[in-house]
């Protein structure tokens, strides 16, 4: 059951909707109050129609709880407004979509429960031993369907709110029984033996059961707990950070200092994210440093990534540094107004000279900005980082890229900054307030040396000592840049070459050749009590407009002698257009001028574009050179065997990724522009192994940061796609 005051927040939120809806500045916060209000009514009705397990109960509760606290805030504003107390700016929109965006993931997760009820009946109903009803089931007949899903406890609100998932489910897997009679039964009904699995071929994973499909996204939708919005953002908080200051030497860190970096690297996480979604054209963008006719061409490439490493120097030269430095100005008006009068008392001239030397070292981030690509947020670093990834994929041995000294200043500049944030974390908690400090300054003392405050300060001091040589590895990466000018032409030259490997991969370019050796066949069936005088012929079968498949072509062997095995041993090359749909092999006995038919063989394709090429379950992108024996199926009414016929064949093709090695051109995507995990070409078994979580080669598993950002933009895009409220309370 839902929370019983769920009414009368709704009734208390749309009350606060309409103030809203009369104060021009407020339109933004105004329209995310509808949408939150709107997601909480839907959620309420949702959960009308499904029981809430216990979990769900106490994430509802504590949504709810969480939508009153932020009611009373918005209030307490309000009220200030009326007042003429000011207060207008401390009503933001920001903490309404925060309530809105777990709201709408809440919404998905109670719809999931709804729809593996609608499954669980689908699949119950699927299983009546009713022929007429099975043939109104398989032609959607709607009437029918709802009296049978009312039968089984499915109410009428569900059905009409689900009514497309219905449909859908219905529909796909009507589609995929058809394929799968089309698969088993190609060309007649007739009696066929049950093909042996072939020789040294793995098959992939089954079809699953509507329940199963239906349910495929559950597991991730659990996973997206009703939290803060920073726990959807995965940080690298979570592993070790480089804290080394000089090769060799580890920081030691105490725990309390280390807890505060990871909750200003989560909270930062939160900052970067939100930041891209609503201004993403003035933050870094990993597409900044292509020429700008290629910009357009790759940002917004489903396969590059869309948000730069948290270390990348143009992430802290113009995103992390300059949030750091509008903290330490806070603290400055904090202290200020509370102790500008006390600046003579020890522990208050201490602070004021700890948020300097933060703010000191935070200045060592202007070094690292852009020098000479004025009106974009991209370190020229970062750009000698992306160009020379491009074009080590195209081997140019005579670069060295200066390796030691880049990741010397990289994790010199990160650990530095880590280090302000996690000092400007604690020094938050000591001096607690929003616009006056009420601490006493001796309680002030007391709290600055519980968190050690001193020891954090000299940290800093002792970095800022000896940044000459941080300083001096960045100039040196900086003039190897500019003595190579060669590298800009050289990374467009490998993106130019990705592209025609892509196309080649795909098979867009140029159409797949299989060299197809027909050796022999046994056990054939008599005709005529009499051993056949058999010959082969290979049919290719492509689309047509309507979807189904055309007969192309077909080439034939030699007739052989008269015999129920025989031999032909005759090669044919194959041009295979796109989309092709099969092959038969058929093989014909010649009486009197007249060609019967004995057995048949059907060869499958399976074109994906840009995700799966195979023929008869074998990968086009990979060469092969192999014989494999195919069990044949006995055409109705041509004689009669007491063994079943068996077909061997020669499949051979040199693969697009041998086409694109011998062309000299990338078989991979270059450099580190692109996501690790978009290949869109099937692994090989070792990848496979490769990318199992543990192994030690990773490069396709999709990174911790790219997945949960756009787990949480998902989320978002759900809340964005919601009804208005008005409408729906009307």
């Amino acid at each position: 059951m839902s929370p019983q005051n769920v009414p009368q927040l709704l009734e208390r939120a749309y009350k606060n909707y309409r103030v809203l809806l009369h104060i021009p500045a407020l339109q933004a916060a105004c329209s995310s109050l509808g949408s939150l209000i709107n997601l909480l009514y839907l959620v309420e009705k949702t959960g009308q129609n499904s029981l809430f397990s216990p979990a769900d109960e106490d994430t509802y509760r504590d949504l709810v709880s969480g939508v009153n606290a932020m009611l009373s805030e918005l209030e307490t504003a309000l009220k200030g407004v009326k007042e003429n107390h000011g207060g207008i700016d401390s009503i933001r929109e920001q903490p309404l979509r925060g309530h809105q965006n777990r709201l709408a993931a809440f919404l998905e997760v109670l719809r999931s429960h709804s729809q593996e009820k609608i499954t669980a009946a689908l699949q119950h109903l699927r299983g009546i031993p009713n022929p007429e009803f099975q043939r109104s089931l398989l032609s959607s007949d709607w009437a029918v369907l709802e009296t049978e899903l009312l039968k089984y406890g499915i109410s009428q609100d569900l059905i009409d709110e689900e009514f497309f998932f219905i449909q859908n489910l219905l529909g796909r897997n009507h589609r995929e029984e058809e394929e799968d009679m089309l698969r088993n039964h190609p060309v007649v009904d007739v009696d066929r033996r049950e093909e042996e699995e072939l020789p040294g071929y793995t098959p992939g994973a089954q079809r699953g059961t509507i329940e199963e499909k239906s349910q495929n996204l559950e597991q991730t939708r659990r996973m997206m707990t009703m939290v803060d919005p920073e726990q959807f953002i995965p940080t690298s908080s979570n592993a070790a950070p480089p804290y080394t200051f000089e090769e060799g030497i580890e920081e030691d860190l105490d725990a309390d200092i280390s807890k505060c970096i990871k909750k200003a690297k989560e909270i930062e996480a939160t900052k970067r994210f939100l930041s891209k979604e609503e201004t993403p054209d003035l933050l870094p963008h990993p597409c900044d440093w292509l020429p700008k006719a290629m910009i357009a061409e790759y940002k917004d490439s489903d396969e590059i990534i869309q948000m730069m490493d948290a270390a990348s120097f143009s992430v802290m030269a113009y995103e992390t540094a300059p949030r750091c430095l509008q903290q330490i100005e806070r603290l400055h008006r904090l202290l200020r107004v509370s102790f500008e009068h006390r600046r003579e008392v020890n522990i208050i001239e201490k602070v004021f000279q700890s948020l300097n030397i933060a703010s000191t070292a935070l200045s060592k981030f202007i070094l690292v900005r852009g020098q000479h690509n004025s009106g974009v947020n991209f370190s020229d670093l970062d750009a000698l980082d992306f160009k020379f990834s491009t074009v080590a994929t195209v081997q140019k041995p005579h670069l060295q890229f200066p390796l030691r000294e880049f990741e010397f200043a990289q994790k010199s500049y990160y650990s530095l900054l880590t280090y302000i944030m996690g000092f400007l974390e604690a020094l938050s908690s000591v001096l607690s307030g929003l616009t006056f400090i009420t601490l006493h300054h001796d309680e002030l003392e007391v709290r600055w040396n519980n968190r050690e405050m001193d020891t954090r300060i000299a940290w800093m001091q002792k970095r800022l000592a000896g940044w000459e040589q941080v300083e001096e590895a960045v100039s040196f990466c900086r003039d190897w840049y500019g003595l190579r000018p060669e590298l800009r032409l050289h990374a467009s030259a490998a993106l130019k070459e990705w592209e025609r490997s892509k196309k080649i991969l795909s098979g867009s370019e140029i159409d797949d050749v299989i060299d197809l050796t027909i050796i022999s066949a046994s056990n054939l069936p008599k005709s005529n009590f009499r051993p056949p005088s058999a010959f082969a012929k290979v049919v290719l079968y492509g689309p047509n407009k309507f979807g189904g498949a055309i007969r192309l072509f077909d080439l034939k062997t030699d007739p052989g002698p008269k015999t129920q095995n025989p031999v032909w041993n005759q090669p044919f090359l194959l041009k295979i257009p796109k989309n092709s749909k099969m092959i038969d092999v058929e093989i014909h006995d010649r009486v009197a001028g007249i060609d019967k038919e004995l057995v048949r063989v059907r060869l499958k394709f399976s074109f994906i574009p840009g995700l799966e090429a195979n023929f008869e379950g074998r990968s086009l992108m990979y060469g092969i050179d192999e014989e494999v024996e195919f069990p044949t199926f006995c055409v109705e009414g041509k004689g009669k065997q007491k063994e079943p016929s068996l077909l061997r064949i020669k499949l051979k093709w040199k693969g697009r990724y041998g086409r694109v090695e011998d062309l000299g051109l990338p078989a991979e995507p270059p450099g580190k522009l692109f996501r690790a995990d978009f290949t869109g070409i099937p692994l090989t078994n070792e990848e496979r192994e490769a990318s199992k979580p543990g192994a030690k080669d990773v490069r396709r598993v999709r990174s911790r940061d790219q997945s949960g950002a756009e787990g949480l933009r998902g989320t978002a895009e759900v809340a964005t796609g919601v009804l208005n409220f008005v409408g729906n309370l009307v």
